[in-house]
């Protein structure tokens, strides 16, 4: 009887340890497929962040170019704007300078001509201390290169009767010509200057009163400016 319940006991004993590591060969199983499954989710899930970027940066790109596309103008509609701001603001000023410069010149010439006519008869005997006017007709002239391109269109028209007849037209547009100087200003290319002309001189001299000066005073203008004689005045100056 000992014999035959220890022959029984022990297959019962492998059978149950045979089933207890089939259980853990199967956990172990579903263990590995859910990391995997995890692995899988994971993968998946960041793949798709990844997609969502890079549709987002191009759905933005292609709206801003859609937006400049569909108004080219408001850039080009701000430079106009601007650009006019500053001329509106530059041309008076330019205007102003350009005024004060042409009076500048105009007095520098006349004070230089009637400093030297001064001194000039002063020397003379008989005329003494001597003072001088002059007053401008115009002041000087700047005579600047012009560029005139031109376009010349010869078109032949034939009529239903077979003749033909030469429709030209010419389009032409004058332009000044520029030249830039050391400091990146842009002036007029100048090709010839014209002096100023004198309208008239008044002498005031201490001998005026003498004829016989005062003729030669108004002989010595006359040769130095190619004034006529009666736009000269001699006068004498009082003490």
């Amino acid at each position: 009887m000992e014999r035959n319940i220890k022959n029984t006991d022990k297959p019962c004993m492998e059978m149950e340890t045979d089933a207890w590591e089939e259980q853990g060969v199967d956990k172990n199983k579903d263990t590995k497929k859910k990391e995997q499954t995890t692995k899988k989710n994971s993968v998946k899930k960041f793949h798709l962040g990844e997609i969502k970027k890079s549709q987002l940066i191009l759905i933005f790109l292609a709206g801003l170019i859609l937006a400049i596309t569909s108004f080219p103008d408001i850039f080009s509609k701000e430079k106009e704007t601007e650009q006019k701001a500053i001329t509106e603001t530059v041309s008076p000023i330019i205007s102003e300078t350009k005024k004060t410069t042409e009076v500048s010149e105009a007095e520098t010439y006349t004070e230089y001509y009637e400093n030297k006519v001064e001194k000039l008869l002063e020397k003379v005997e008989g005329i003494g201390k001597v003072k001088v006017m002059i007053t401008l007709k115009a002041s000087k002239e700047r005579i600047v290169l012009k560029d005139t391109p031109y376009n010349q269109e010869i078109l032949k028209e034939t009529d239903k009767e077979g003749g033909t007849r030469d429709n030209n037209s010419t389009q032409s547009q004058e332009e000044t010509v520029l030249v830039t100087n050391q400091s990146g200003e842009s002036t007029p290319y100048v090709t010839k200057e014209i002096e100023a002309q004198i309208e008239g001189v008044v002498v005031l001299a201490q001998g005026g009163g003498d004829g016989r000066i005062a003729t030669d005073i108004v002989n010595a203008i006359e040769v130095l400016f190619n004034v006529p004689a009666h736009k000269i005045k001699v006068l004498q100056m009082s003490d």
